[in-house]
């Protein structure tokens, strides 16, 4: 990031006073990716497990909502940068001072579709935290009624009860 950074400005002088704000937003976006995936690979390892209706599941779930907030904040801050930091620069060649917007053209829309984006995400992940907490067991598999039929000396009738829903 840093690196494409100073070739942006390299090849754009007038860019100079973003240089560091977009090259450090870009470090923390994709270290928030990177630390999302630590929970989905939980999360996907609890859905291997068949225990994905247990309470780590729904704190697994939380921290990728938390990991998606902050990248929407952090292109929420992009995309206002973007469309309204303004900074002079003296341009080398007649020596006056321009006004010069920092932003690249359509990063505005490029951050309102991000935004838009994210929080469908943090809306699907809400649905799905709220149907892992709630959600119950509809089906049992036979060889785990075995073993715990086996450990507790009874009988699946002893441990089960038909409910009519």
């Amino acid at each position: 990031m840093v690196v494409v950074s100073g070739d942006v400005v390299q090849a754009n002088p007038e860019f100079a006073p973003s240089r560091w704000v977009y090259a450090v937003a870009g470090i923390l976006g994709v270290a928030c990716v990177e630390a999302a995936m630590v929970p989905l690979w939980n999360l996907l390892t609890l859905v291997d497990r068949l225990d994905v209706f247990s309470g780590r599941a729904v704190r697994w779930v939380d921290a990728i909502i938390a990991c998606a907030a902050v990248e929407a904040a952090l292109v929420l801050f992009v995309t206002l940068y973007g469309g309204l930091a303004h900074a002079e620069y003296r341009d080398p060649a007649s020596g006056a001072y321009v006004d010069v917007a920092l932003g690249a053209p359509g990063v505005v829309l490029l951050g309102a579709v991000g935004l838009l984006l994210l929080a469908a995400f943090v809306l699907l992940m809400l649905v799905m935290r709220s149907l892992l907490k709630n959600g119950r067991a509809k089906a049992i598999r036979f060889s785990t009624l075995d073993g715990i039929c086996e450990a507790l000396e009874c009988q699946p009738g002893d441990v089960l009860e038909w409910v009519e829903e």
